[in-house]
């Protein structure tokens, strides 16, 4: 039995943000271009500067507004995110809920989406 299960857990899709958050967010326009101010959101990881947090699972609240554990094995940090999407998709406000264990929600980011050209 524990074979089927191992089978099962196998076949089932990793987590993934949903594409409306995918992205480069920063907190003004003009921090776009700071590699260390901007959060590059794909489906599989989250980026910020030299953090690499893997997705590890995906609660959706509604279409703009889902809460995800993350994490980074390399720096060992955990987190679990609340992202809330603006109404025209142009802006983001992301919440860290608890990093490493402290249950201590920090003060909510806002974030714009930064306008990347693509050649």
């Amino acid at each position: 039995m524990s074979l089927l299960l191992a089978l099962a857990a196998a076949a089932a899709p990793a987590p993934a943000m949903p594409e409306a958050f995918h992205g480069e967010w920063a907190p003004s326009a003009a921090a776009c271009a700071d590699k260390y101010a901007k959060r590059i959101v794909t489906g599989p990881m989250n980026t910020e500067g030299d953090y690499w947090g893997v997705v590890k699972a995906v609660d959706v609240v509604d279409a703009r507004h889902i809460v995800v554990r993350e994490g980074d094995d390399d720096f060992g940090v955990l987190l679990t995110a609340d992202y809330s999407l603006g109404s025209d998709g142009k802006t983001l406000t992301l919440r860290i809920l608890d990093r490493n264990g402290s249950k201590m929600p920090e003060a909510p980011i806002p974030m714009v989406r930064c306008e990347v050209p693509h050649g």
